[in-house]
């Protein structure tokens, strides 16, 4: 027999997991690539990523209503637009200094 209050729920931002170990304020960095696109994505390797990153972009959001009345949340925004792959570490500096500048906002 399992614990409830000690498993920890499957997410990619665990909002709720935190919560029900006792956080009570909380900054949500998202996981996942969620930007708008410039165009839909072409083949099915392109449709699958985009498909889970806005599975994963939605499942943050559902989380955060759930539990917003009980927890102080800081969200901090993703970087858009996002004109570089995130597979592609060649910027990865100039992101972290946008990254910087928009949480500071």
């Amino acid at each position: 027999m399992t614990n409830a209050s000690t498993e920890v729920s499957p997410a990619n931002t665990p909002v709720e997991t935190a919560r029900e170990l006792g956080a009570t304020k909380m900054v949500v960095l998202p996981g996942g690539f969620a930007c708008a696109l410039a165009a839909p994505p072409t083949g099915a390797i392109a449709s699958a990523m985009h498909a889970l990153n806005v599975m994963i972009s939605r499942q943050m959001i559902g989380d955060i209503e759930r539990i917003g009345d009980r927890v102080e949340i800081a969200a901090v925004p993703p970087l858009c637009p996002l004109d570089v792959s995130p597979y592609d570490f060649t910027r990865a500096g100039e992101l972290i200094d946008r990254a910087a500048a928009s949480t500071r906002e």
